[in-house]
């Protein structure tokens, strides 16, 4: 009579009951499990001199993790810090060279921390940097919050929190949050709205425009950094100190309104239609400051 499917033992269980039971501690008792005759006792073997080697990288990794000058408390060593090690394997020479750079100008300037405050961050970051060397300005800003960690100056701005959003945005957008955290105060933004004279009824025609320096970023990425608390939008504040500052949308809704009028002259309905702006401000939450100076984008 055949054993039942769940009664029957893996390889894989089989390997780790027998370990369990031999314990093997010395090159002796592992070399003869290895050359058993019994194929489950060499996979024992085997799976503990794995064990033993990787114990022994991460015994040498941790001294110098992640190339130079950091140390990791041996309480908080575990699958972790494989990933670290295993990441900063992987690196391009580059990105290694980036790394030892910054780490080095922290040394230089005594303000390297010495120790990686919370190391699944820094093994997330270690491991995202693997990929990303086809979009440079994301990788930039990864390769400096990691650096940030060990930056005894940002203890009291890191959270790790920053890697989840330097996920959530794309290479593009890592460029545009230089651009747009390069202005230091509230910023005009604007929305354009039609609106039937007869009836009063309006609709959103054009939202969130920017003054023309800002004018590539779109919607969807304004509306993915509110999301991520970076920015705040408030449509319908304009207590900016300058009128002045909302000139370019008024020279927008001039331009729309001209267009506008080859569509009155053609079309009834459309004569009792008009546009008005809308005026606003974004700002810069203070979540979105210290997400900046973490990642390079601001001192």
């Amino acid at each position: 009579m055949h054993e039942p499917i769940s009664t029957i033992k893996t390889t894989a269980e089989i390997v780790k009951t027998t370990t369990e039971v031999i314990k093997p501690d010395t090159v002796t008792e592992i070399h003869a499990l290895q050359h058993s005759d019994d194929p489950r006792l060499q996979d024992a073997g085997n799976y503990e001199a794995d064990t033993k080697q990787k114990i022994a990288e991460i015994k040498n990794f941790i001294a110098t993790i992640p190339h130079s000058g950091l140390i990791i408390p041996l309480k908080k060593v575990g699958a972790a810090v494989i990933k670290i090690a295993e990441s900063f394997s992987l690196h391009s020479e580059s990105t290694k060279q980036a790394i030892n750079q910054k780490i080095e100008n922290l040394k230089n300037q005594g303000i390297l921390s010495g120790e990686i405050a919370s190391i699944p961050a820094f093994a997330d970051m270690a491991e995202r940097l693997v990929y990303l060397d086809e979009e440079p300005d994301l990788k930039k800003m990864f390769e400096d919050l990691l650096i940030s960690t060990v930056d005894s100056t940002k203890t009291n701005i890191n959270h790790p929190a920053y890697v989840e959003i330097l996920k959530q945005i794309t290479n593009q957008e890592a460029l545009n949050l230089k651009k747009i955290f390069s202005f230091s105060d509230d910023i005009p933004i604007c929305n354009i709205h039609l609106i039937d004279k007869k009836t009063n009824n309006y609709i959103l025609y054009k939202e969130y425009l920017l003054i023309s320096e800002l004018s590539d970023i779109s919607k969807r990425e304004l509306e993915n950094w509110e999301r991520l608390k970076l920015i705040s939008i408030s449509i319908g504040n304009s207590s900016l100190a300058k009128e002045s500052y909302y000139n370019y949308a008024e020279d927008i809704l001039t331009r729309y309104d001209e267009e506008l009028d080859n569509i009155r002259s053609s079309y009834e309905k459309a004569k009792s239609v008009t546009l008005e702006l809308e005026k606003g401000i974004l700002s810069f939450t203070d979540f979105g400051e210290n997400f900046a100076k973490a990642v390079g984008i601001i001192k």
